[in-house]
Formats: C-alpha cells, sequence, structure tokens
C-alpha cells in the first residue's frame, strides 16, 4: 500500500482538515513512581488545543509527587508539550465537513479551576433536599 505525498492529514478526532502529526505527553508522579502517557495525532488546531489544555493540565497537578519526577519527568513534559503547542497554535482554524464533534477548547485551565459553579435555578423542584415523594 503506497502512502500518496500530497495528501492532507486529518485530524483523528474529528476528521478537519489542516492537521499536524504530534504528540500530546502528560506525566504523573508518584512517590516511589513514574507514569507517562501520551496522546498521538494527528490534530487540528481545535483538537490539539483541547488535548494540549487537558493533559499538560493533569501534569501540573499531578507531575510533581515524586522526587525523580519533579527533576526530571514533569520538565520534561513541560517543555515537550510547550514546542507542540507552538506547533499547533500555528495552525490555520480548520475547515472541512467532520466526522464527530470538535473537542471544546474552552476558557483558560485557571479560569476553570476558579470558577465557581452556577447555582441551581429558584424553584427547581428536583433541588430542595427533601427525601422520598
Amino acid at each position: 500500500m503506497s502512502v500518496d505525498p500530497g495528501a492532507v492529514a486529518r485530524c483523528r478526532f474529528c476528521g478537519r482538515t489542516p492537521a499536524i502529526a504530534a504528540t500530546v505527553r502528560a506525566h504523573r508522579g508518584m512517590i516511589i513512581m513514574m507514569q507517562w502517557r501520551s496522546l498521538r495525532g494527528p490534530f487540528c488546531r481545535s483538537c490539539g488545543m483541547a488535548a494540549l489544555k487537558k493533559l499538560t493540565g493533569e501534569t501540573l497537578w499531578q507531575g510533581w509527587w515524586g522526587v525523580l519526577s519533579a527533576i526530571i519527568g514533569t520538565p520534561f513534559t513541560l517543555i515537550s508539550n510547550f514546542f507542540t503547542w507552538l506547533r499547533v497554535r500555528a495552525l490555520p482554524e480548520p475547515t472541512g465537513a467532520t466526522a464527530a464533534q470538535p473537542a471544546p477548547v474552552g476558557p483558560p485551565a485557571a479560569v476553570n479551576q476558579l470558577t465557581p459553579p452556577p447555582p441551581p435555578p429558584a424553584g427547581n423542584p428536583d433541588v430542595t433536599g427533601s427525601i422520598g415523594p
């Protein structure tokens, strides 16, 4: 089977173009162990930014919990994701029909963590706190 060199890569999640082959990494440090994870593309801009946000956020929270993780694992992962972010950010907005719903990029991770959830609507009978009929 031959590969057409002029073929345009499609995003592995939504099928839109343009997309680049990239790897997003995550690292989890544990006191005496560590765990590496990766997610391989190709990614369009939207799905790539969503993957970077999710896995980098997990690394920032879970990556520091071991001595070797704090010295080697987490810094390597964050630097690697930074260079992947530069490549994904340079892509234009994706075009084309989607095979699936593109991943929502959403607000920055810091805003997500600091914003409290909205209160339940007033008068909602499901949120009364009573048990039974």
